[in-house]
């Protein structure tokens, strides 16, 4: 038996190492992902054959030593790693973030991280604002539910119906959580699907009847070791071969790739098997829960500390491996065998009263450090007016002569910061538009060096959105993108800054756990300090003008999939945004207004408009989608916004020494 637990432990470092690969390289492991279900399949498993040799050998089942186990084994491993990333978080200063990893945490402590994730809109796959750092516990958060409930079912069948009864059940479930997980599939992002504990079911549930059909520790038939190596050698391939984008694994494939993990799970003997039990393997593999949980937010700490390729990839991959070490032996393995100093303090403690105080401490250390770092919502924007212009009048930073000169070709230069709006409205493409071409400036052949700087996902006012389709996005670090703007202003030393805010900051937004509809008091008043903020320090290196925001118009798409994103009130709500931004923008110096909605759509009536709003040199509206610009709509933008741009610069102003 001991050859074929040393394989087992060397299939859980394959599995380990391609998710830890699809993350790292996924051009190169594009199917790494499969390594979590492999651990589904293993972990089902596993605890099944656990449940029928007990019940064989004894003619019951302790559920709730069954249950102290399991929490001896997976809890202190995650208390320490969602401490690390919530204290982590808190001294970064990032409220969007700050507030997001507190729900995330709170939710992994519960175990219900995965419908977090579906309820907040999360997407596995895209990355277009930034993952969470605890977005990898989804995975936790379906073994524990599957825990929680399946021992419990196992047991009623086997007093029932007996040792037939329990397959037959996992049959049974199996088949509707694939029936769900195809039902469910729509073809667009497939996060709601691959998130679900619903429709992840069936995968630990192959491994129950894998467990049944022949448990852990039954002989293996001789036929049993070619068709393993085989399995293996299938998954192998399929982790090189599958993509993340591949329909098929959510209409059939992931049952297949199911099964074909059980037979390696189940398989002995052999040459993969033998090639499993290679110690690297099994090592990787004893430490493999660890790697798991710590790789992740190791990854995004240093992705966000500047590291990149071959240095990442080794930082991570070193760093991994000491953390999930010392994890092992200096927090699970005491905890797990109550041997050492912690071991021995723990002994005679039930693990299952443990962990309720264990669990509502690190929930307290959560709560503590993410509110120690939220500012005091009295500010108000009178204050953050006052306090960038004193900023502004002390220290004025001197731009680097080198940029300046570079971006001097042409009478003047405009910089433009904002969202994925903004993005498309200076030239530059979004994906999911097949029609356009690479980034143009739009400003090609006028008088304007145009330096596109906005960022998709961008939003003024942090927090989760609410209310897109009943689907919540996560921005991306928002204060860091305007410290990057401040400072490329800084350098750059443009002489105009456009800015221009569109979808994001239309919709209501979770705050702090809270949800602040939008027009309401307090969300005006977040939008007047976060536009206070970003106008002022902007206008300290050059004269900022904002664009007021066109109406979202329904009509106006020709995307239909986008319809859901927008309503009958979107209009009204533009509208009332360009109101706040038109305040504040009068109370700071060198910021400017230009009611670009009115010039984009002057309403019905007017000749070559459509739903009153103008038409591009195509004929097709600005906006493909309602709220992303064309190529042809960013040139309609341009021909509105040239002699606006030209009249708020003075280029007469640019001397040769460029220091002020």
């Amino acid at each position: 038996m001991k050859q074929h637990v040393a394989a087992l432990d060397g299939l859980r470092g394959v599995a380990v190492a391609a998710v830890v690969g699809y993350h790292l390289r996924p051009e190169w492991v594009p199917g790494g992902f499969l390594g979590v279900d492999l651990f589904f399949v293993l972990s089902g498993y596993l605890i099944t054959s656990l449940l029928l040799e007990e019940h064989t050998r004894t003619g019951r089942v302790d559920l709730l030593a069954f249950a102290g186990r399991r929490v001896r084994r997976l809890l202190p491993a995650v208390l320490a790693v969602v401490v690390a990333v919530t204290v982590y978080i808190s001294q970064r200063g990032d409220l969007a973030e700050i507030e997001r990893i507190r729900r995330h945490a709170l939710a992994t402590l519960a175990y219900a991280a995965n419908w977090v994730f579906v309820a907040d809109g999360d997407s596995y796959f895209a990355d277009t604002s930034a993952p969470s750092m605890l977005r990898h516990v989804w995975s936790l958060a379906v073994e524990e539910q599957f825990y929680v409930v399946w021992p419990l079912v196992a047991w009623l069948a086997l007093r029932v119906s007996g040792r037939r009864a329990v397959g037959a059940v996992a049959a049974l479930l199996a088949l509707l959580s694939v029936g769900a997980m195809a039902a469910l599939y729509d073809g667009g992002d497939p996060s709601r699907v691959y998130f679900g504990t619903d429709t992840r079911l069936f995968e630990p549930l192959i491994g129950a009847i894998g467990a049944v059909v022949l448990p852990l520790r039954s002989p293996r038939p001789r036929g049993l070791a070619p068709i393993a190596t085989a399995a293996v050698a299938v998954w192998v391939a399929a982790v090189f071969v599958v993509d993340d984008v591949w329909s098929g694994f959510y209409r059939g494939g992931a049952l297949l790739l199911g099964v074909v993990a059980l037979l390696a799970v189940m398989g002995n003997g052999g040459v993969v098997s033998g090639t499993l039990s290679a110690r690297p393997l099994v090592g990787l593999g004893a430490i493999s829960y660890a790697v798991y949980l710590w790789h992740w937010p190791l990854l995004l700490m240093l992705r966000a500390e500047g590291w990149s390729g071959a240095p990442l990839d080794a930082a991570v991959i070193v760093g991994t491996i000491a953390l999930s070490v010392g994890s092992r032996w200096l927090i699970e393995e005491p905890v797990r065998r109550r041997d050492g100093t912690l071991g021995r303090w723990l002994t005679g403690v039930r693990p299952l009263a443990l962990s309720v105080p264990a669990i509502v401490l690190a929930a307290g250390v959560v709560v503590a450090a993410t509110r120690t770092s939220v500012p005091d919502d009295a500010v108000t924007v009178e204050e953050v007016i006052a306090a960038v212009e004193a900023d502004r009048a002390t220290a004025r930073p001197e731009p680097d002569p080198d940029i300046v000169e570079a971006t001097s070709t042409l009478p003047i230069t405009v910089m433009l910061v904002g969202d994925s709006s903004a993005w498309t409205l200076g030239g530059g493409t979004i994906t999911f538009d097949p029609q356009q071409s690479p980034y143009v400036s739009p400003f090609d052949g006028t008088e304007v060096t145009l330096l596109n700087l906005a960022k998709q996902g961008y939003r003024l006012v942090p927090g989760a959105t609410t209310d897109l389709g009943g689907v919540r996005q996560r921005p991306p670090e928002d204060i860091e993108t305007e410290a990057w703007w401040k400072e490329t202003a800084t350098l750059a030393r443009p002489d105009v800054i456009v800015v221009y805010l569109g979808f994001s900051d239309l919709q209501s937004r979770v705050i702090d756990g809270e949800t602040v509809e939008f027009g309401s008091a307090r969300f005006d008043e977040e939008v007047d300090r976060a536009a206070a903020r970003l106008l002022g320090d902007l206008a300290a290196a050059a004269p900022v003008v904002v664009l007021t925001t066109p109406p979202l118009l329904g009509a106006d798409m020709i995307v239909p999939e986008m319809a859901t994103f927008f309503d009958d009130e979107s209009a009204a709500r533009a509208a009332h945004l360009n109101s706040s931004l038109t305040s504040v923008a009068g109370r700071l110096d060198d910021v400017s207004m230009f009611d670009f909605a009115d010039a984009l759509c002057p309403g019905e009536g007017v000749a070559g408009t459509r739903n009153g709003c103008r038409l591009a040199a195509d004929g097709e509206p600005a906006r493909f989608d309602g709220l992303h610009y064309s190529v042809a709509g960013a040139g309609l933008a341009a021909d509105l916004l040239t002699d606006a741009l030209l009249d708020a610069a003075d280029p007469s102003s640019r001397s040769a020494d460029p220091t002020p």
